[in-house]
């Protein structure tokens, strides 16, 4: 019978743990890189949110768009809504009537 060597399974025992050592980092170093990496699944949360309140925010414009084209149309030369054009004449020229109540900017800061 031939004898076996006392330290050939040590060494096999010794180069196993090595190699499930080497794939526990690696495993661990994708992991890492997965969720806080420059494509990672922290950087799809913050763009997502950012995405999200963007378009959040061009609702807000497409509307404020769509008001300004109703008032432009409204004085356009065609037809003239009487009402709007006060205002504006009101506002451009700083003239008020005698039934508006009038307040004071200095007196809504103090």
């Amino acid at each position: 019978m031939r004898q076996r060597n006392k330290y050939v399974g040590a060494t096999g025992r010794l180069q196993k743990a090595a190699v499930a050592a080497i794939v526990t980092a690696g495993l661990a170093y994708f992991t890492v890189h997965a969720l806080s990496g420059k494509n990672g699944l922290i950087s799809y949360v913050r763009l997502k949110k950012k995405y999200d309140s963007e378009v959040v925010e061009l609702a807000e414009r497409a509307a404020e768009l769509e008001g300004l084209k109703r008032r432009t149309k409204m004085l356009s030369s065609g037809r003239v809504d009487l009402d709007l054009l006060e205002e504006r004449c009101r506002i451009v020229l700083g003239y008020v009537d005698e039934q508006d109540v009038v307040i004071k900017e200095k007196a809504l800061r103090s």
